[in-house]
């Protein structure tokens, strides 16, 4: 099977203002570069940047970092540790959220060949040769509560009429705020979350 990563992204829960995190706000802490960015989207009340490789929006509530680019996952860190270091008294969540794609030839062989045991007794009502499986799992993992979400699709590519099988993983790694450090602990351990996501994923490529 061959992965494809799809995004990673950075959720911060908590109190922000928005007018304090403008396009200068960015340029001048060397977190983007101006011939990088291609929208700047800002009011008093929700401010969003784009880049090739980056989203970044903010209201007063969340702010919310996409990164197309496994390989930037230090940039998308140092943002996130930037805006964390302004309202870090007002920060109550971080989630780090990685999204693959497994392309497969069957669904239904495939994910029964992954994920299918007969000691499960509710595989008794789903046992045919069109049932698709998927997995899911939560545990603590460092200062987070990490849940995968693994689940079978069938895509459509629109434009050449055809449909491919994959495998979906969904990481969700949940940090509240139970201490002065468990956030800042959290962004600086951002690799160890990123290497764990990535571990699993490669056993089954």
């Amino acid at each position: 099977m061959k992965s494809e990563f799809i995004e990673a992204n950075i959720v911060i829960l908590g109190k922000f203002n928005p007018v304090i995190f403008d396009k200068s706000f960015f340029l001048k802490n060397d977190l983007l570069q101006e011939v990088n960015i291609i929208e700047n989207i800002f009011t008093p009340n929700f401010a969003r940047i784009t880049t090739n490789e980056l989203i970044i929006t903010i209201d007063n509530s969340q702010v919310v970092i996409v990164n197309k680019n496994i390989l930037s996952s230090l940039k998308i860190k140092n943002i996130a540790k930037s805006i964390i270091d302004i309202s870090k008294n007002e920060i109550d969540i971080i989630g780090f959220n990685y999204k693959w794609f497994l392309l497969i030839d069957s669904i239904y062989e495939c994910t029964k060949n992954q994920f299918y045991f007969k000691e499960n007794s509710l595989n008794k009502h789903f046992n045919s040769d069109k049932t698709a499986f998927g997995y899911y799992i939560s545990d603590d993992y460092e200062d987070s509560r990490l849940k995968l979400d693994i689940k079978p699709n069938i895509l459509q590519d629109i434009r050449l009429s055809k449909t491919q099988n994959v495998i979906s993983f969904d990481f969700n790694f949940h940090i509240e705020k139970k201490s002065e450090t468990t956030i800042e602990n959290g962004i600086n351990n951002y690799k160890l979350y990123t290497d764990k996501a990535l571990k699993i994923v490669s056993e089954y490529e």
